[in-house]
């Protein structure tokens, strides 16, 4: 897994897999980490089956800063 941040997004990328319906085709995986306020960040995970032309969401959620 290799990334980096894009301004203040966080953005992880897998290598490429072969996809298991079809194993010609490579997938790509990417997870990102967005701050929405200082006590909110969203965290997303995409795949692209084109070389990263598009991407389709496979998880998304919202987490929140628990403070005791």
């Amino acid at each position: 897994m290799t990334g980096s941040f894009e301004g203040e997004r966080l953005v992880m990328e897998l290598a490429p897999r072969p996809s298991q319906r079809d194993p010609k085709v490579q997938l790509r995986e990417r997870w990102s980490w967005t701050p929405i306020d200082s006590s909110h960040v969203r965290q997303k995970s995409e795949l692209s089956s084109d070389g990263g032309a598009s991407w389709r969401t496979q998880f998304e959620g919202v987490y929140e800063r628990v403070t005791r």
